[in-house]
């Protein structure tokens, strides 16, 4: 049997593991730890301590995961994580440095787990190449969480009802779809 990772790498995003039957196999949301009450001269130390509590889970949830399924004889888990950098202003974002750095140090933190499981099996793939290939004819006007979500909802139908019950579960549903891109890809590639 072959597994697929997916992973919406942001401090909202979430891993999702997918058989080659498209059965669920794993879905986290990212734990964000917020930082309350904290001194003004150690925010700085706090946040980065937060960030490791929550890097240290997903370590934990992707660890046991792979344990489970890994087979050494024959590659049977893929992983995909979603290519990602930070944004300025002349990209008409209004993204603060401490958000923008505590997002590039997750995704840092990923990229260090995974690059430690799956070496020649992991793949980085830009957010609009997924997208064109799972959204497909979706109408271009539409909110790419929306899609998401729509697009989840309709390819794994009721196994993801409760998942994906909420607005903001659409970190979920990216991971979902780039593990069923990842796991298309794959497929493709063998005939």
């Amino acid at each position: 049997m072959k597994y697929y990772i997916g992973i919406d790498p942001g401090r909202s995003g979430a891993v999702a593991a997918i058989d080659e039957n498209k059965n669920i196999c794993m879905v986290h949301d990212w734990p964000n730890l917020s930082v309350k009450g904290v001194a003004k001269g150690n925010s700085k130390v706090k946040r980065i301590q937060h960030l490791d509590q929550e890097a240290g889970f997903m370590i934990d949830q992707v660890n046991s995961f792979v344990k489970k399924v890994y087979t050494p004889d024959e590659p049977n888990v893929f992983c995909a994580l979603e290519k990602v950098h930070a944004f300025s202003m002349r990209e008409g974002r209004n993204v603060g440095m401490k958000s923008t750095g505590d997002f590039m140090t997750a995704y840092g933190i990923w990229i260090g787990i995974l690059s430690f499981w799956f070496s020649g099996n992991l793949e980085f793939v830009h957010p609009r190449t997924w997208q064109a290939r799972i959204f497909g004819r979706l109408p271009k006007g539409t909110n790419t969480k929306e899609k998401s979500l729509l697009v989840a909802r309709t390819v794994f139908g009721e196994r993801v009802r409760s998942l994906l019950a909420r607005k903001k579960d659409n970190g979920r549903s990216d991971a979902l779809l780039i593990a069923l891109w990842l796991r298309n890809e794959k497929r493709q590639k063998l005939f």
